[in-house]
């Protein structure tokens, strides 16, 4: 009988936990230092910028490109897209 299953059980025999692995995933930085990235909402929504630094495991400091120069912000990792070359 087929279930049409996309997951399957499997024993973990001596490797790392399943827990281990999420917090793994959850702490690697996705944007790095000198990555262009678009704000994808609040009241920059649509500014594009380029990654300065992490301040903390979620937030960064982005350099954004507006018509003043100078401008950086923190803000939320979830709140950027980041832009193709």
């Amino acid at each position: 009988m087929s279930t049409n299953r996309i997951a399957a059980l499997f024993s973990n025999d001596g490797g790392p936990a399943f827990g281990d692995l999420l917090e793994a995933t959850a702490t690697q930085q996705r944007f790095t230092p000198g990555c262009r990235v678009r704000v994808r909402s609040g009241v920059l929504a649509g500014a594009e910028g380029t990654v300065l630094a992490y301040c903390s495991d979620s937030r960064l400091i982005v350099a954004v490109d507006l018509s003043c120069p100078g401008v950086t912000l923190e803000i939320d990792e979830q709140k950027l897209t980041l832009l193709d070359g």
